[in-house]
This record gives C-alpha cells, sequence and structure tokens, in this order.
C-alpha cells in the first residue's frame, strides 16, 4: 500500500510539471520589437569612419528570465545572438550576450542594457556599406523543455544613411584617397559615386546640385563667391553617370575661366533606394558641402 501511495505521488508530482511545462512553453512568446535605429559617429572625419555607425534595437518584454534565453538576429544572414539572464538582487536583472563563432570580423562585441522591462541592444562599428540593412527578428528558448518560439522580426529593415553636414574635403575623406592625390573629374566622380551608392545596390536615384567656389581678393577681406555648375533635380544612376557629369564640369570650367583663387568645386549629392518594396524616395547618403578642390584635379 505504502508503494502505491509513493508511486501516485510520483505519478501527480510529474503530471504537475509536465502540466507546467506545457502551459509554459504554450505561453511563450518573443518580446515585442519597437524600434531599430542607426546613429552616426559625429567625430568621425574620414568616408571609411562616417560609414561605421552604431546600430541600436529597442525591445519590451516581461518573460520569466529564470527560465527562457533570448536569441536575436540583427539581420537574416547574421546568426543569432544569445542573450541570458541573471538576477542581481532587488528584483534586479542583468544581461549578457553572447556572440556566435560567423560574427562578423571588426565588428564591435554587442552591449546591451535591461531597464523599465526593455531591453536596448547596440552594436558599434557597424559598416552600413558592407551590412546595409538590419532587418532584426528574435525568439525565446523555453529552457525546461528546449523548445523554441517562432521568429518573429520587424517588417520592415532600418536603411542605412551617411549624412554630411559639415564641409569635407573629398580627397580626404574618400577611401584609398590622399589629400595631395591628383585626379581628372571623371574618376574624382566615379570613386565618389561608387561610395555613396553601395547601400542602394547598383542602380540608384539621385540628385545632384555643383557649383564653383572661389575667393575674391578685391578689398580688405576676402570674399567667397559661389557660382552654378550644374543641376540634376533627380535622375537615375547609370555606369555612365559619373563620365556625364564629369564632361559637364569640365566643360563648364573651360568656357567660364573662373578665377583659380582657393577654386574648388562643391558638391551637394542625394541619393536615394530604388527598391520596389520601399518608399524610392528614402535618402541614404545626404551631402551639402563636399570640397573638390583644384589642386586635386587633372583639368
Amino acid at each position: 500500500m505504502k508503494t502505491k501511495k509513493s508511486y501516485l505521488l510520483l505519478a501527480a508530482t510529474l503530471t504537475f510539471f509536465a502540466a507546467l511545462n506545457s502551459v509554459f512553453a504554450t505561453t511563450s512568446v518573443p518580446p515585442t520589437l519597437i524600434a531599430q535605429s542607426f546613429s552616426a559617429n559625429p567625430e568621425a572625419t574620414t568616408l571609411d569612419e562616417m560609414k561605421k555607425v552604431t546600430f541600436s534595437v529597442r525591445l519590451r518584454t516581461s518573460w520569466p528570465w529564470d527560465r527562457q534565453i533570448l536569441e536575436v538576429k540583427p539581420k537574416p544572414t547574421m546568426d543569432p545572438l544569445i542573450l541570458r539572464a541573471k538576477n542581481a538582487g532587488a528584483e534586479k536583472i542583468e544581461l549578457t550576450v553572447e556572440t556566435p563563432s560567423s560574427y562578423p570580423a571588426g565588428l564591435a562585441k554587442p552591449k546591451v542594457r535591461f531597464e523599465n522591462n526593455e531591453i536596448t541592444l547596440s552594436i558599434e562599428n557597424w559598416d552600413i556599406l558592407i551590412n546595409k540593412e538590419a532587418q532584426v527578428s528574435s525568439r525565446i528558448k523555453n529552457t525546461l523543455d528546449n523548445t523554441y518560439s517562432p521568429w518573429v522580426n520587424f517588417p520592415n529593415a532600418a536603411l542605412p544613411l551617411v549624412i554630411y553636414r559639415a564641409e569635407y574635403n573629398l580627397a580626404k575623406i574618400l577611401k584609398n584617397s590622399k589629400i595631395d592625390e591628383i585626379l581628372t573629374l571623371e574618376k574624382w566622380m566615379t570613386r565618389l559615386l561608387d561610395e555613396a551608392v553601395k547601400p542602394a545596390g547598383p542602380e540608384a536615384t539621385f540628385a545632384l546640385r555643383i557649383e564653383y567656389s572661389y575667393d575674391s581678393i578685391q578689398g580688405p577681406d576676402e570674399l567667397e563667391i559661389q557660382l552654378p555648375v550644374l543641376l540634376i533635380p533627380s535622375a537615375k544612376m547609370t555606369s555612365q553617370t559619373a563620365a556625364a557629369i564629369a564632361t559637364q564640369m569640365e566643360n563648364w570650367f573651360r568656357s567660364n575661366s573662373p578665377s583659380k583663387e582657393n577654386g574648388a568645386f562643391v558638391i551637394d549629392l542625394n541619393v536615394f533606394i530604388t527598391s520596389p518594396t520601399e518608399n524610392p524616395y528614402t535618402p541614404i547618403f545626404d551631402t551639402d558641402t563636399l570640397s573638390l578642390e583644384l589642386p586635386n584635379i587633372k583639368i
């Protein structure tokens, strides 16, 4: 009789844990995805530095930390990051994040913060010309029975955006360029457009304004003069675009013979995505004043 009671007690215990496990598994859902964004480094001075931004994602959650781990993919082609939680006393929770062996070399290790049931996951040195868009997805693992919830992801990717608001010397910021490098206008424009359109793919919509700037030294104070050279409100980028732009710049320079006193072409370039699934007027590259100085131009 004692054996039968022990057997019934054991069966009831197993049934209880099985029911608990079953209920837990069916109620486990990934955190709610709140926002994802890129933020630029305000101290960047070269294009290599400017295109390496901080990517961040915010998730809201209320799931049982002692029984689950969270897996997060910053983009679909990346293996997931593993977020684990531990109690730090007084109902405080600390998160740790583990990276897979395939985590991209050169990409900073993720940082994670948990506050008011919100997770903020950030990754510095996210190269937006290499990694391009980010579309976060997440799922949770139930450690009691090693089951997973379905992947849940943002419906849209976070698109990269390179923004130049200060005046930059084009010969200095372009990749593999030297400050004293002398190239033709076609080579300069090809190098600029190649870098600018990378996040958008081989074809992109762009808008361009080019002015010529020089110093007038008449009078006691120098005065900067800017003359209009070229305006393209909107056009499709092709393999011939850089050459066509350079030709118009050269023709303008020869026809107008402007002063060469601190002469430079000032370039305002905007590039937009052309994906049929996105807003075709979403900018990915936006610059106000890229300066290409005459000493750098073979003209």
